[in-house]
């Protein structure tokens, strides 16, 4: 049986290395390990292939 993690891991896989569309909440106050990052995307409610072209 397939968890909802599990699922949106496997969809992400292809999107690896493509440009794509995310929609979600951007937190400016967490900056990762080192505050090597300027914040990351929360929520996420859509994720896309984006057709460039």
């Amino acid at each position: 049986m397939k968890t909802v993690d599990s699922d949106k891991k496997t969809r992400s896989k292809k999107f690896n290395g493509e440009y794509v569309i995310v929609e979600g909440i951007f937190n400016k106050n967490n900056g990762g390990h080192l505050g090597m990052f300027k914040g990351y995307i929360k929520n996420i409610n859509r994720y896309e292939l984006w057709n460039k072209y």
